[in-house]
């Protein structure tokens, strides 16, 4: 099978491709990059995260006193209480 499919490549007289050699600084740069500490904010979830931060705080930033009155009053419930309330979906589509 083997032959046969190396045999086909070889009578289709396709070219290999050349690779340029692998260099010392190129494997120093690897070496570099596998050893650097991965932050959370370098990933996708990170990002996002940061992404969704952002458009909360320019929410926050025009709403009303009263309404952030109203959020920062709800945010400081206990945590169980912030899980169990039926009308955190309010308005979602």
């Amino acid at each position: 099978m083997k032959k046969k499919k190396r045999q086909g490549i070889l009578e289709s007289g396709k070219v290999a491709k050349i690779y340029k050699k692998w260099l010392d600084a190129e494997e120093a740069e690897l070496n570099r990059l596998k050893s650097d500490a991965i932050d959370i904010a370098d990933t996708a979830l990170g990002r996002s995260r940061e992404e969704n931060i952002n458009q909360i705080k320019a929410t926050i930033k025009h709403m009303t006193t009263e309404e952030k009155e109203a959020l920062l009053q709800e945010l400081q419930r206990p945590e169980d209480d912030l899980h169990n309330d039926e009308d955190i979906n309010e308005g979602a589509v």
